[in-house]
C-alpha cells in the first residue's frame, strides 16, 4: 500500500515543480490593456473597450429571428406532439396490466414532456423557414 502511494506522492512533488519553471519560461504578455481592478488572466480585447465588433453580425441574426416564425412554428409543433405523446403514453400504460393498480400520471406527464420538446424543436425548426411578410411585423 505504501508503493502506490510514495509514487503518487514523487509524481505530485516532480509536478509541482515543474509548473513555476514552465510557466515562467513562456512568454507572457503585459498587463497593459488588463482593466483596473480586473485579474489580467491573458485575456486580451482587440477591440477598444465598450465596442463590440459582433455587434453588426448579432443585429442581423435577430432582425432574421424576427422576420421569421419560429415562436409560432415551436408553439404548435409543441402542442401537437405533447398531445401525441399524451395518447400514446395513457395508451401504452393502459395495456400494461399492472400499471393500472400504479396509475399512468408519471407516464402520462413524461410523455407530454417528451413529446412537447421534441415537437418545438421540430416546429421552431420549420417556423423559421416561414418567412413573414413587412405588414404582419409589428
Amino acid at each position: 500500500m505504501t508503493g502506490p502511494l510514495v509514487t503518487l506522492a514523487t509524481a505530485a512533488a516532480l509536478w509541482l515543480a515543474a509548473v513555476p519553471a514552465g510557466a515562467s519560461a513562456q512568454e507572457r504578455p503585459s498587463n497593459a490593456s488588463a482593466a483596473p481592478g480586473r485579474l489580467a488572466l491573458g485575456l486580451h480585447h482587440r477591440h477598444a473597450p465598450g465596442t463590440d465588433p459582433l455587434a453588426p453580425e448579432r443585429a442581423a441574426i435577430r432582425a432574421a429571428a424576427r422576420r421569421s416564425r419560429w415562436r409560432e412554428g415551436a408553439v404548435i409543433g409543441a402542442v401537437v406532439f405533447g398531445t401525441t405523446g399524451v395518447v400514446l403514453a395513457g395508451g401504452f400504460c393502459g395495456a400494461n396490466d399492472s400499471a393500472s393498480a400504479n396509475g399512468c400520471t408519471a407516464e402520462i406527464l413524461g410523455g407530454a414532456l417528451l413529446g412537447g420538446a421534441i415537437g418545438g424543436v421540430f416546429g421552431g425548426l420549420i417556423g423559421a423557414q416561414i418567412r413573414r411578410s413587412d405588414q404582419s411585423q409589428p
